[in-house]
């Protein structure tokens, strides 16, 4: 079955991805059952996962699409204004691009961004790059704003350097947003939009300082 976007799966299917998206985020990678997940969706038939994604891996790739692939069309549509705007070296418009779309899933109910927490836990467990590289359905637009930024960076800093800091860039990126999720989720603060407006600027001003020092 192709799940590559949340319109594309049947009711069972999509019942089955938000309870595995819930529990693996609160329990973790590997502590949650097939069977507990068809129990939490209301589903009867255990075999359930296998049917509709075929294993857990997959039902977790199928995660990730259900959530980044609108993700990837809300970056597309700011690359698209950026280049309208005709400033082939506004690293700062770039860095944006990814960030401020990431950053405003945080103001969703918090049932709705679980998977932030699925994010941290398989950043921990595994090389993260491949969770987007591989996979252009759900990372086009940032793989393309990243080519752009390293266009920016090349002349300044030789290829070897500009790469390593997007690529630091990135983990900053993705660690920042999955632990302002985490505080908020703790209670610790509020990210209503003013506040996450102001935590989104001062992110973005260091990592446009990171990408572009001597």
């Amino acid at each position: 079955m192709n799940t590559a976007n949340h319109q594309e799966l049947s009711v069972p299917a999509e019942q089955l991805l938000i309870a595995a998206e819930r529990l693996l985020a609160e329990k973790g990678l590997g502590a949650v059952s097939v069977r507990e997940i068809a129990r939490a969706a209301g589903q009867k038939n255990h075999s359930a996962i296998a049917y509709h994604f075929g294993s857990i891996d997959h039902l977790i790739d199928a995660i990730l699409n259900y959530r980044m692939v609108p993700l990837n069309q809300k970056r597309a549509n700011r690359l698209a204004v950026w280049r309208e705007a005709g400033q082939p070296d506004d690293l700062r418009g770039l860095v944006t691009v990814l960030v401020e779309p990431f950053a405003d899933e945080l103001l969703q109910p918090l049932q709705q961004s679980y998977y932030l927490r699925l994010l941290a836990q398989l950043m921990s467990q595994r090389e993260w790059q491949p969770l987007f590289s591989e996979h252009p359905v759900r990372a086009s637009a940032a793989l393309e704003t990243g080519a752009l930024i390293a266009d920016i960076l090349r002349p300044q800093l030789g290829d070897e350097i500009a790469l390593e800091r997007m690529r630091l860039m990135g983990l900053h990126l993705l660690n920042t947003i999955t632990e302002w999720d985490a505080v908020r989720r703790r209670g610790d603060f509020a990210l209503d939009p003013q506040t996450l407006a102001w935590r989104v600027d001062n992110l973005i001003s260091y990592l446009v300082g990171g990408l572009s020092a001597p």
